[in-house]
């Protein structure tokens, strides 16, 4: 999780990011408050009480739909500014075999 300043922003924007607990994908929370696996569609986070209090919704979801919610550093465009966020949000780099 990024650090906060002390105004209650958040070091860098963030989206809260989660598996589906039914089928394993990577989901991202979306602005209307569901789930997809478009990080080009997810809610971008700027405030700290606000990613607290939906990282806390998300986990109450841990029992019935989610895996491990975590807030993910984004850049001003979405982009995760950690590669092994980019590698979940974007697939993987080699090649599924079947």
């Amino acid at each position: 999780m990024s650090k906060t300043s002390t105004k209650g922003r958040v070091a860098a924007p963030q989206v809260l990011t989660a598996n589906d607990l039914k089928n394993g994908a990577v989901v991202f929370l979306d602005k209307a408050g569901g789930w997809t696996n478009r990080i080009s569609e997810a809610r971008v986070i700027d405030d700290a009480a606000e990613a607290a209090t939906l990282l806390d919704k998300a986990n109450a979801l841990q029992a019935t739909q989610l895996v491990g919610p975590y807030l993910v550093d984004v850049d001003a465009a979405g982009r995760p500014l950690h590669l092994r966020e980019l590698i979940r949000a974007e697939g993987p780099t080699a090649p599924l075999f079947a």
